[in-house]
């Protein structure tokens, strides 16, 4: 699986450089986490999007994340992410991807 991040948004709207994983160079283990995780967050559901808050006025200099997930036929799916409506799933995957930026195969 090829996942990309890539954050937008927040005070300045300064853009860091997307992150690209590729969970087949990384160490089975580190797989088979940031895997779990892509599961565990469900953002491959149809109905992959942060559940949208209601009440309260909006939310300026939020950032928005967004994933883009590849697997190995070369299909890719597109989720947008806002941090204001991020599930407790969805900001351990996030911290997840940000760990495997960092671990060396």
């Amino acid at each position: 699986m090829r996942i990309t991040l890539q954050r937008s948004g927040g005070f300045g709207g300064i853009r860091p450089p997307a992150v690209t994983v590729d969970t087949e160079k990384l160490s089975p283990e580190n797989a088979r986490e940031l895997e779990s995780l892509v599961q565990s967050s469900g953002v491959r559901d149809s109905s992959a999007k942060a559940p949208r808050k209601k009440d309260g006025p909006p939310q300026a200099d939020r950032f928005s994340y967004t994933l883009t997930l590849g697997d190995a036929s070369g299909r890719e799916q597109t989720v947008i992410l806002n941090e204001a409506e991020l599930s407790p799933a969805h900001q351990s995957l996030l911290a997840g991807i940000k760990r495997a930026t960092a671990v060396k195969p």
